[in-house]
């Protein structure tokens, strides 16, 4: 019963006369509506699914029709996902519909008031997103989100004049991942950006912001500033007040239920526009991080990198557009980092002087990032002005996202020096250093 309560507040939510009725441009000229229709027996509901189009012809087309309806208490399905050949459409006459059934059984259980409904339809390779949130009634209100299994999140910010809201349900399991994962301290923060595992959720906030790029007639540029405007909203947050640490990179998941500063909000952004398709890259000045988008057109201030022109997106306060600089960055240079496929190494290393006159140096190295990295280790002592003494350098190692690698180098201490250790990643293909750290001084 309880779940006939929850389809029906459904229907409420979501159908005009008792149907579902979705108008999709791309559909337009082939399949006007959607149509839904609930009954029920003593084990079963009884779905009716219609397609209504212009002419018979058109529902003989291949597509498949998902609907599942999912609680964010305990993060189940109240109902699997139902895949439906519209080839059972072929010969049906106009206004007739499928039939499916089911089982009570299979409805998990649920005491949450929280809900929401999800219905996919994919038509010729164009998939149709519906997305709400629901209310479900059962005998105690529970009023603490935060300890539940979703955060529930209601952001509303202004652009152009006009106030848009973004309601979200983050499930608690994604957020707790990311919380949990090791912070990872590499000055290519794009390490964040490009963890996949949430690529599915940031989708559905591109759709949402889609939505209202379409309810409200709004061009490309406007959909890149709406996501920064977005993203400008969100409360700024100190890393040493809300963590403890001074430095502590969010994952976007984070950001978006606890705020954040510059490097976090610049990875929420550079993660949601790189999954709408846009060539981004992390921006990093000494004391700030913005984000940077390739474009034709000139959009005002940018930074050339690799023969590309990225405009600067600034993430923290509201106003600022594509193109526009703080007064205060407009003197100093950035290190670019774009957001590509790429090996992005994380390592540290320790050394010990042996008696004999030897040094060794332990490297443990690991690819964090989504390519294959081809890499060699290398060491030396300290000469000054440039020089260095005895440098010695691994074999090219080859290392696979998320494999982690040791090497081992020795080399000779020389006499009677103050010197420092240096220890260093190095490019086989250009012989440079890509990243380098050094000891305290010594006198050997």
């Amino acid at each position: 019963m309880k779940k006939l309560i929850l389809l029906i507040i459904l229907i409420i939510l979501t159908m005009f006369s008792g149907c579902i009725d979705y108008q999709n441009d791309f559909m337009e000229e082939d399949i006007s509506s959607i149509l839904l229709e609930l009954n029920e027996t003593k084990d079963n509901y009884i779905l009716k699914i219609y397609l209504i189009g212009e002419n018979s012809n058109l529902v003989k087309r291949e597509g498949i029709l998902k609907i599942s309806v999912y609680d964010d208490k305990n993060n189940q399905l109240y109902y699997k996902e139902i895949f439906i050949d519209l080839g059972s459409f072929e010969h049906l006459d106009y206004g007739d519909g499928v039939l499916v059934a089911i089982n009570k059984d299979e409805i998990n259980k649920s005491s949450s008031r929280m809900g929401r409904v999800s219905i996919d339809f994919v038509y010729n390779g164009n998939e149709v997103w519906i997305d709400k949130p629901i209310t479900l009634p059962y005998e105690k209100e529970n009023t603490n989100l935060k300890s539940s299994d979703a955060y529930h999140v209601t952001y509303s910010w202004e652009y152009k004049g006009r106030i848009h809201y973004l309601d979200l349900y983050i499930p608690k399991n994604l957020y707790d991942y990311y919380k949990s994962k090791k912070r990872e301290y590499v000055e290519d923060y794009s390490y964040y950006v490009l963890d996949p595992y949430d690529d599915w959720y940031l989708n559905r906030i591109i759709q949402k912001i889609d939505e209202i790029c379409k309810e409200n007639g709004y061009d490309e540029r406007d959909r890149i500033n709406l996501v920064i405007s977005f993203v400008q909203q969100l409360p700024y947050t100190y890393d040493n007040i809300s963590t403890g640490y001074d430095e502590y990179p969010r994952y976007p998941i984070e950001t978006l239920v606890d705020g954040g500063d510059c490097e976090d909000t610049s990875i929420l952004t550079a993660a949601l526009l790189n999954q709408m398709g846009y060539d981004v890259a992390l921006m990093r000045f000494s004391q700030h991080m913005g984000v940077g988008i390739n474009l034709d057109n000139n959009y005002g201030y940018y930074y050339e990198y690799n023969g590309k022109r990225y405009f600067y997106l600034e993430t923290t306060e509201t106003g600022w557009e594509i193109g526009d600089l703080p007064d205060e960055l407009k003197d100093e240079g950035a290190m670019i980092f774009p957001i590509t496929e790429k090996p992005i190494y994380i390592w540290s290393w320790e050394g010990y002087l042996y008696s004999n006159g030897y040094a060794e140096v332990t490297v443990n190295i690991k690819n964090a990032g989504n390519l294959e990295g081809r890499i060699k280790v290398y060491c030396a002592f300290d000469a000054g002005e440039g020089y260095v003494y005895n440098p010695t350098e691994s074999p090219i190692l080859v290392i696979e996202p998320g494999e982690e690698k040791v090497v081992k180098l020795k080399l000779k201490v020389p006499d009677d020096e103050n010197t420092r250790l240096i220890v260093g990643l190095l490019d086989p293909e250009t012989n440079k250093l890509i990243d380098v750290k050094y000891s305290t001084e010594l006198t050997t």
